[in-house]
């Protein structure tokens, strides 16, 4: 059937279908059987009867289609009038022609373990552009000081459980309680030095080479703020 859709347009509003590589061809996610898995692969969405593929050409205004931020865009430059499309990057389902694609995507391992492709949502030089993207922090801990990704944050977009088991399995993140009482997924203070040579220069930190990937992680007294040995800390974590 999807065979037969020869635009993107009509195959993007099909939900059991994806357009690759100029072609429409069946979605893998029709063959997901739950909710988490469907939900870990930005090229699916979890509908009643089942995982069907996303169709961002079926989202009708930039707010719905900002819902879906990882998985589609609003396109104003190329459409006229402007619409919902899916991001360049999702389209590939192997790390390999994710790698070799021009838009600089990312192959995402750490949602899905199978690996996803999606864009850098950080590719910005300033810092006040940088703060206004809310996937994004701003590193003053590499030279020079740059953009990035934060790297538990897309744990947030697990169901609680998944967001939890992920979060805690990660040694550079940890569950962070808000004032609104939602529990969030947030990295760890030391985790932004990339380096072993930068980490052993803050004394709140220390390589750990007994975790894999080596990482740099917070001392005990790392966790609270501004704490030095023997002193009455105020806890960060709380």
């Amino acid at each position: 059937m999807c065979e037969s859709l020869l635009t993107e347009d009509a195959c993007g509003a099909d939900d059991g279908c994806i357009y690759i590589d100029t072609k429409c061809i069946q979605s893998e996610c029709i063959a997901i059987c739950t909710e988490p898995l469907c939900d870990s692969d930005t090229r699916c969405i979890w509908k009643v009867g089942g995982c069907r593929g996303i169709t961002c050409h079926l989202f009708a205004n930039q707010a719905t289609c900002d819902q879906h931020f990882d998985s589609c865009r609003w396109d104003n430059e190329t459409h006229s009038p402007a619409q919902c499309i899916m991001r360049n990057c999702v389209a590939h389902d192997n790390e390999d022609d994710c790698l070799q694609d021009p838009a600089a995507c990312l192959w995402d391992t750490d949602v899905n373990p199978n690996g996803n492709c999606r864009e850098n949502k950080c590719n910005v030089d300033s810092h006040a552009a940088c703060n206004a993207l809310s996937p994004c922090l701003w590193d003053i801990k590499v030279s020079p000081e740059a953009c990035r990704e934060n790297q538990c944050t897309p744990f947030n977009n697990l169901t609680k459980a998944s967001m939890m088991q992920s979060c805690n399995t990660r040694d550079t993140c940890h569950l962070k309680d808000q004032s609104n009482n939602v529990t969030l997924c947030e990295e760890r203070w030391c985790s932004g030095y990339a380096q072993e040579s930068d980490c052993w220069t803050d004394r709140l930190c220390k390589w750990d080479n007994l975790i894999a990937p080596s990482a740099c992680v917070d001392t005990y007294c790392g966790k609270y703020e501004n704490c030095l040995l023997y002193t009455s800390p105020s806890p960060r974590d709380s």
